[in-house]
C-alpha cells in the first residue's frame, strides 16, 4: 500500500513539473511581449514640436482652436480610469509663468494641495514642471461658465514647454491631468516624451520667475515713462508682486523682473 501511495505521489510531482515545463515558454513571450508594448512609442506632432509618447497613449482630434493635441492615457486601476495630456498653443507665453503658476496652484484647494516644481532642458529648447496632487477644483463644462467639480485624489503636471531656435522663441503648455496614482506613473513617460535632459533638472523656485507679458492684452500694466528710445517702462501687480518691466520698441512683449515683495 506504501508503494502505491509513494507512486502515486511520484507521478503527481513529475505531472506538475510536465506542466511547468509546457507552460513556460508561453509564460516567457507572454511577458516580453507586455514589456514590449510598454517600451513601444509613437511620434505625435503638434504644431512645431513632436512628443514621443508610449504607444497605448491614444491621440484624439482636438476639441478647441487652442489645443495643438490631445490625449488619452489607459490606467490599469480598477475601475478603468485614465488620464488625458492636452498640449495648448496660445501664440505667447499668456500672462508669464509667475502667474500661470499661482493659477494652476489655486485650481487645487489648500488642505491637502502638495506641489513639486523643477525646471530642465529638453529637445526642443526648456520647461518648467508643476506637478500638484490634492483635490482638484476640475473644470465641469466650457471655461466661460467656470464650473467646477472638486474632485479628490487628484494629480495635474503642468509643463511650460520653451521652443528655443535661432531668431525663435514660443511657448507650448502642456496638460496631463487624472487620478493621482495613475499620472504620477506617468511622469517619467511623459519627461520622454519631451526629450527632457534628466541631469539638467533642478528645483524651481517661484521667487525666480521671469515673466513676459503682451503689452497690448495685459490689464495690470501701469505705464511710468517713455524712454527716448522709444521703449515703454511699465510696473506690473502680479498676485500681490510688483514686477518693473521694460518693453522694447517693435515688440508687443515685454520682459519683467521682480523689483519689490509686499
Amino acid at each position: 500500500m506504501r508503494t502505491v501511495l509513494r507512486s502515486s505521489a511520484t507521478h503527481s510531482v513529475m505531472l506538475r513539473h510536465l506542466i511547468l515545463t509546457l507552460l513556460c515558454p508561453c509564460l516567457v513571450l507572454s511577458t516580453a511581449q507586455a514589456s514590449d508594448e510598454a517600451t513601444k512609442t509613437k511620434t505625435v506632432k503638434a504644431r512645431s514640436i513632436e512628443l514621443k509618447v508610449p504607444a497605448t497613449w491614444q491621440s484624439s482630434r482636438p476639441t478647441s482652436k487652442m489645443r495643438a493635441a490631445q490625449l488619452t492615457i489607459p490606467g490599469k486601476t480598477p475601475g478603468n480610469q485614465v488620464a488625458e495630456l492636452v498640449v495648448f498653443y496660445f501664440g505667447g507665453p499668456t500672462g508669464g509663468t509667475r502667474a500661470n503658476i499661482n493659477r494652476w496652484v489655486g485650481q487645487f484647494h489648500v488642505k491637502d494641495r502638495k506641489v513639486e516644481m523643477s525646471e530642465g532642458k529638453c529637445t526642443a529648447g526648456s520647461y518648467i514642471w508643476v506637478d500638484i496632487a490634492g483635490t482638484w477644483k476640475k473644470p465641469d463644462g466650457p471655461p466661460f461658465a467656470r464650473k467646477t467639480i472638486d474632485t479628490p485624489d487628484s494629480r495635474v503636471v503642468n509643463v511650460i514647454l520653451i521652443e528655443e531656435a535661432p531668431g525663435k522663441r514660443d511657448y507650448y503648455f502642456l496638460k496631463m491631468s487624472g487620478p493621482k496614482a495613475l499620472v504620477k506613473s506617468q511622469g517619467n513617460a511623459l519627461r520622454v516624451a519631451l526629450g527632457a535632459d534628466p541631469d539638467s533638472e533642478k528645483p524651481f523656485r517661484l521667487e525666480d520667475a521671469v515673466t513676459s507679458l503682451h503689452l497690448k492684452r495685459d490689464p495690470w500694466l501701469r505705464p511710468l515713462r517713455t524712454g527716448a528710445d522709444g521703449s515703454l517702462d511699465c510696473r506690473v501687480t502680479v498676485s500681490r508682486d510688483e514686477w518693473h518691466c521694460r518693453s522694447v520698441p517693435m515688440d508687443t512683449r515685454i520682459c519683467c523682473g521682480r523689483t519689490t515683495l509686499p
